[in-house]
């Protein structure tokens, strides 16, 4: 796998920007871990970062990092919240399947398209998910980003954007 075509698959210089930290992160390794992620050398994507682990016991993501635009979609704080908790604005079943992807292949997932629905708003917008993994080489974690812009589209009419999903696997690496 290219980690140049991944980035080159990504619009938004604040998302490359968090790609390439991850890049960084994992040096000459499969992935990287947790530990090896410096919130400042991503200061400004901070707000549209986010971050969950993989709880094998439940088989459901918990949050470990929400920033402040991700928190907003669901209206809290995700951090210790379980996915299968938080509100039905977006496709969760499509998502916890795209996380279990990202962690089983491995693979690194660029997507554009709708990004959540609320009742009478939208948001459309960019998302990377990458894996995460303690001991560098078995996924147990997911980073993302999500750029998105509110819009005022009702759920009827939000389906009918396009979406496209461009997926880079990690065998090999």
């Amino acid at each position: 796998m290219s980690f140049e075509a991944f980035e080159a698959s990504i619009l938004s210089q604040g998302l490359k920007a968090v790609a390439g930290h991850w890049n960084s992160a994992r040096g000459a390794r499969r992935m990287p871990g947790w530990q090896d992620l410096r919130p400042s050398a991503i200061a400004k994507q901070l707000p549209m970062v986010w971050v969950y682990a993989y709880d094998p016991a439940t088989d459901d993501f918990i949050g470990r990092l929400g920033g402040e635009a991700i928190n907003r979609i669901f209206g809290r704080n995700i951090k210790d919240a379980r996915l299968s908790e938080l509100s039905a604005i977006i496709d969760r079943d499509k998502l916890i399947a795209r996380l279990k992807r990202v962690m089983q292949e491995p693979a690194l997932v660029s997507s554009v398209g709708p990004m959540f629905v609320r009742d009478d708003y939208s948001g459309a917008g960019e998302r990377i998910i990458m894996p995460l993994a303690a001991d560098r080489q078995n996924a147990d974690a997911v980073l993302g980003a999500t750029l998105y812009k509110i819009e005022g589209i009702v759920p009827s009419e939000f389906e009918k954007l396009g979406s496209r999903d461009q997926w880079f696997s990690l065998d090999g690496a």
